[in-house]
Order: C-alpha cells, then structure tokens, then sequence
C-alpha cells in the first residue's frame, strides 16, 4: 500500500490488516442488549404506578399525567441534544456518564418525597435513556467491518 494509501485509511477509521478491529464477544452482545433494555424500558416503568405514585405523593391527577409527559419530553430532548455527541465524544466515555447520571436520577426518583422531585427525576430518566442509541453506535463500531449489519443467530456461532 502506497503512503497515500495509508492516510486515507488512517484519516477515514479503518483498520489495516495488521490491527484487526476488535471482536465482540458473546457476553458483550448480551451485556450491551441488557443495558439497552434496561434504559429504555425505564421510560415506560412508571406507566402501571401512576395511581399509587400520586397517591403517595398528593399529586392531582393532572399532575399524574404529566409524570409520563416529562418522561417523553426528556427523551426527545435527548435525542436531539444527546445521541449526537455519540458522533463527536468519546462513546464509550459518554455511554459511561449517560449510564451513571442514568441511576442517579433513579435514585433521584425511588427516593422522591415530593412532586417537584419525583417530575424532575422523571424528565431526567427520559432524558439519558436515550443511552440506548449510544450504545448501539458503540457496538456496531467494535463490530469486525465484515459482520456489521448482519443479524447474528444461534445457529451461526460465527456471529459471535
């Protein structure tokens, strides 16, 4: 390969032969999957306890309702401000921080003793759920470049 070559493949991220891109295990599939389930799924948990969280917490039920508004809000927001700097920082460093702030702020909302609390709780978990996007970028950008955009299956170890 000539040395022009060589800084097009240095400047556009791609790896020469003699760096393989790194291979990600099973355990990693299956880590990254839990955690993309896991933050998303945070938006809709609150769904079946908004009686017993107004309840709780003397909230009317138009307040109730806007539990799940915020919540949406929250991750709109996110994606449009967060999911970009996926392209810009460093992803596994911003999937680190956004899953951190992540349980804090369900921390922020299991702890909730006021309304004010528990909203803001609530808009900042819509907010960083939107990990799960960050997280997808990452794993497909630790894929080898043969196997990226194929779908795995258990009949084809290889895959993996």
């Amino acid at each position: 390969m000539s040395r022009d070559g060589e800084a097009v493949t240095a400047r556009c991220g791609t790896r020469s032969e003699e760096s393989p891109a790194p291979v990600l295990s099973r355990g990693a599939v299956i880590l990254f999957a839990v955690a993309c389930g896991a933050a998303v799924a945070n938006v809709y948990f609150s769904q079946p306890l908004l009686v017993t969280m107004g309840h709780d917490l003397a909230m009317s039920p138009a307040l109730v309702g806007s539990v799940v508004t915020l919540t949406h809000v929250g991750y709109g927001l996110g994606l449009f401000f967060l999911v970009p700097l996926g392209d810009t920082a460093d992803r596994r460093r911003l999937v680190v921080a956004q899953l951190l702030l992540l349980v804090v702020a369900l921390i922020a909302v299991a702890t909730a003793r006021t309304a004010g609390i528990l909203l803001a709780g609530m808009a900042a978990t819509g907010l960083l759920a939107v990990v799960t996007q960050t997280l997808v970028a990452f794993a497909a950008s630790l894929a080898p470049p043969a196997g990226r955009g194929r779908r795995a299956s258990a009949s084809s170890p290889a895959a993996w």
